[in-house]
Protein backbone atom coordinates (compact mmCIF):
# COMPACT_ATOMS: atom_id res chain seq x y z
CA UNK A 1 0.00 0.00 0.00
CA UNK A 2 1.75 3.30 -1.02
CA UNK A 3 0.66 6.77 0.69
CA UNK A 4 -3.18 5.78 1.34
CA UNK A 5 -4.87 8.88 2.45
CA UNK A 6 -6.37 8.14 6.31
CA UNK A 7 -10.01 8.89 4.28
CA UNK A 8 -8.93 5.73 1.60
CA UNK A 9 -8.37 3.21 4.98
CA UNK A 10 -11.73 4.57 6.72
CA UNK A 11 -9.42 6.08 9.80
CA UNK A 12 -11.55 7.59 12.31
CA UNK A 13 -11.31 12.05 11.67
CA UNK A 14 -8.79 12.90 14.19
CA UNK A 15 -10.09 16.52 16.12
CA UNK A 16 -7.67 19.10 13.68
CA UNK A 17 -8.35 17.48 10.57
CA UNK A 18 -8.26 19.82 7.91
CA UNK A 19 -8.36 19.56 3.56
CA UNK A 20 -8.17 22.89 1.62
CA UNK A 21 -11.60 20.87 -0.13
CA UNK A 22 -13.50 20.76 2.66
CA UNK A 23 -12.46 24.28 3.59
CA UNK A 24 -15.84 26.95 3.43
CA UNK A 25 -14.18 30.15 4.01
CA UNK A 26 -12.86 29.60 -0.19
CA UNK A 27 -14.76 29.57 -2.89
CA UNK A 28 -15.56 26.36 -4.46
CA UNK A 29 -13.68 27.22 -7.43
CA UNK A 30 -10.50 28.15 -5.39
CA UNK A 31 -10.80 24.57 -3.38
CA UNK A 32 -9.00 22.21 -5.96
CA UNK A 33 -6.29 25.11 -6.62
CA UNK A 34 -5.52 25.12 -3.07
CA UNK A 35 -6.07 21.18 -2.31
CA UNK A 36 -3.47 20.76 -5.32
CA UNK A 37 -0.61 22.86 -3.48
CA UNK A 38 -1.40 21.05 -0.22
CA UNK A 39 -1.20 17.86 -1.10
CA UNK A 40 2.01 18.36 -2.95
CA UNK A 41 3.86 20.36 0.04
CA UNK A 42 5.70 18.68 2.69
CA UNK A 43 5.24 18.92 5.99
CA UNK A 44 7.86 18.10 9.05
CA UNK A 45 5.72 16.40 11.32
CA UNK A 46 7.90 16.70 15.01
CA UNK A 47 9.46 13.00 16.15
CA UNK A 48 5.71 11.02 17.69
CA UNK A 49 6.52 7.73 18.78
CA UNK A 50 2.60 7.72 20.40
CA UNK A 51 0.97 8.31 17.15
CA UNK A 52 -0.51 11.66 19.08
CA UNK A 53 -2.84 13.10 15.69
CA UNK A 54 -2.42 16.53 17.50
CA UNK A 55 1.20 16.52 16.95
CA UNK A 56 1.04 16.65 13.16
CA UNK A 57 0.81 19.30 11.35
CA UNK A 58 -2.09 20.19 9.03
CA UNK A 59 -2.05 23.82 7.30
CA UNK A 60 -0.62 24.91 4.52
CA UNK A 61 0.72 27.48 6.96
CA UNK A 62 2.45 24.74 8.25
CA UNK A 63 4.30 23.06 5.62
CA UNK A 64 8.06 23.37 5.24
CA UNK A 65 8.66 26.49 3.53
CA UNK A 66 12.34 25.98 2.22
CA UNK A 67 10.45 23.31 -0.04
CA UNK A 68 8.11 24.11 -2.66
CA UNK A 69 4.91 22.19 -3.44
CA UNK A 70 5.76 19.75 -6.17
CA UNK A 71 3.31 21.39 -8.41
CA UNK A 72 4.63 24.81 -8.04
CA UNK A 73 7.88 23.69 -10.16
CA UNK A 74 5.57 22.13 -13.01
CA UNK A 75 4.44 23.74 -15.97
CA UNK A 76 1.14 24.02 -16.51
CA UNK A 77 1.35 21.52 -19.96
CA UNK A 78 3.20 19.04 -17.60
CA UNK A 79 0.20 19.73 -14.76
CA UNK A 80 -2.38 18.74 -17.22
CA UNK A 81 -0.44 15.80 -18.70
CA UNK A 82 -0.86 14.13 -15.82
CA UNK A 83 -4.37 15.65 -14.16
CA UNK A 84 -7.91 14.85 -14.91
CA UNK A 85 -9.60 17.47 -12.55
CA UNK A 86 -12.76 15.97 -13.52
CA UNK A 87 -12.27 12.29 -12.90
CA UNK A 88 -12.82 13.33 -8.91
CA UNK A 89 -16.68 13.59 -9.75
CA UNK A 90 -16.91 10.12 -11.95
CA UNK A 91 -14.57 7.99 -9.66
CA UNK A 92 -13.88 6.57 -6.18
CA UNK A 93 -13.34 9.50 -4.74
CA UNK A 94 -16.85 9.72 -3.31
CA UNK A 95 -15.99 6.90 -1.18
CA UNK A 96 -13.48 9.05 0.49
CA UNK A 97 -16.42 11.41 1.70
CA UNK A 98 -16.83 11.25 5.56
CA UNK A 99 -20.23 9.35 5.14
CA UNK A 100 -17.89 6.27 4.03
CA UNK A 101 -15.54 6.16 6.49
CA UNK A 102 -17.29 2.59 7.66
CA UNK A 103 -17.74 0.91 4.90
CA UNK A 104 -14.46 1.88 3.81
CA UNK A 105 -12.62 0.66 6.76
CA UNK A 106 -14.53 -2.44 6.69
CA UNK A 107 -13.24 -3.22 3.28
CA UNK A 108 -9.32 -1.60 4.32
CA UNK A 109 -10.01 -4.51 7.58
CA UNK A 110 -10.19 -7.29 4.98
CA UNK A 111 -7.70 -6.06 2.27
CA UNK A 112 -5.04 -5.64 4.98
CA UNK A 113 -5.96 -8.17 7.78
CA UNK A 114 -7.89 -10.77 6.75
CA UNK A 115 -6.26 -14.35 7.07
CA UNK A 116 -7.29 -15.50 3.57
CA UNK A 117 -6.16 -12.53 1.76
CA UNK A 118 -2.51 -12.58 4.16
CA UNK A 119 -2.49 -16.37 2.81
CA UNK A 120 -1.84 -15.08 -0.20
CA UNK A 121 0.44 -12.49 0.10
CA UNK A 122 2.71 -15.39 1.40
CA UNK A 123 1.66 -17.86 -0.97
CA UNK A 124 4.39 -18.97 -3.04
CA UNK A 125 2.44 -19.17 -6.08
CA UNK A 126 1.91 -15.86 -6.08
CA UNK A 127 5.72 -14.98 -5.41
CA UNK A 128 5.55 -14.85 -1.61
CA UNK A 129 5.52 -10.92 -2.09
CA UNK A 130 3.70 -9.83 1.58
CA UNK A 131 2.27 -6.56 2.43
CA UNK A 132 4.06 -3.28 2.31
CA UNK A 133 3.17 -0.33 3.92
CA UNK A 134 4.75 2.80 2.03
CA UNK A 135 4.54 6.37 2.84
CA UNK A 136 6.11 9.60 3.15
CA UNK A 137 7.21 10.73 6.36
CA UNK A 138 6.80 14.67 5.37
CA UNK A 139 3.50 14.31 3.08
CA UNK A 140 0.35 15.66 4.62
CA UNK A 141 -1.74 14.83 7.51
CA UNK A 142 -3.62 12.24 6.38
CA UNK A 143 -0.85 9.72 4.36
CA UNK A 144 0.91 9.79 8.29
CA UNK A 145 -2.36 9.50 10.06
CA UNK A 146 -3.39 6.47 8.17
CA UNK A 147 -0.02 4.73 8.43
CA UNK A 148 -0.07 5.19 12.07
CA UNK A 149 -3.90 3.60 12.05
CA UNK A 150 -2.41 0.76 10.31
CA UNK A 151 0.07 0.27 12.06
CA UNK A 152 -1.33 0.79 15.67
CA UNK A 153 -4.79 -1.75 14.50
CA UNK A 154 -1.73 -4.35 13.68
CA UNK A 155 -1.29 -6.22 16.61
CA UNK A 156 -4.52 -6.13 17.90
CA UNK A 157 -5.87 -7.72 14.72
CA UNK A 158 -2.92 -10.33 13.75
CA UNK A 159 -0.83 -8.43 11.54
CA UNK A 160 2.88 -7.53 12.03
Amino acid sequence: MWDPPSQAIGAPEPPKAYMPLWDLSYPPEDRRPKFAIWVSSYFKHPPNPTHDPNALLYLQSESDASRKPTIAGLTPEEVASMLEVTAGDHSETKMLERDWLGATLRQMMKAVFSSEVRRAWASTTSGGVGFYLLYGDESVWNVVYAAWYIEDLAPYVGGS
